[in-house]
């Protein structure tokens, strides 16, 4: 059976250092292809924010302690058994989606980053999205284990759009 992912994405520009380049597909695309790539046929929900470092340095620090700004921040709403049931069901036709919470990317550490790696900057968030819906769907990267899971799924998933593997020596 094919699953076709059905989900909405509430996305927040929130600092006009965005506005520069349109990304409302290539997150649209990110967000489906993960989906796919992991059979996820749930009716979904979640919210990306494009926005600064100093916002993300903000919920860094009071969500997570880290007074610092990082590339992507992720806030899931759903708990480990919870997405386990969801997993082990993989479709279930609902009436209202499940939200899976929020992402958050700070626009100048990744431009920072791009350019460092020397990579376009359009396949960096492409990465980043990627990255923080696993983390919203329990993937981690705490674990050798697990980092190796989590970094194969985005090698996967970007490759769909023809881009390099990120964690190639």
């Amino acid at each position: 059976m094919t699953i076709t992912p059905n989900f909405h994405i509430d996305l927040i520009v929130d600092d006009d250092q965005w506005a520069k380049e349109d990304f409302t597909t290539v997150i649209k695309e990110a967000v489906w292809q993960t989906l796919n790539n992991l059979s996820f046929g749930h009716k979904v929900e979640l919210s990306i924010m494009l926005c600064n470092d100093s916002k993300v340095r903000r919920l860094n620090s009071d969500f997570r302690g880290q007074d610092k700004p990082t590339n992507v921040l992720s806030f899931p709403q759903l708990e480990l058994k919870e997405l386990e049931i969801l997993k082990n069901k993989p479709y279930i036709n609902e009436k209202f989606p499940i939200m899976l919470g929020d992402i958050a990317i700070a626009y100048e550490t990744t431009l920072n980053e791009a350019k460092e790696q020397q990579k376009p900057f359009k396949n960096h968030v492409i990465h980043l999205c990627i990255h923080g819906l696993l983390h919203l769907l329990g993937y981690d990267h705490i674990e050798d284990d697990e980092a190796e899971e989590m970094e194969g799924l985005e090698v996967k998933i970007l490759n769909e759009f023809k881009i390099k593997n990120p964690y190639a020596r």
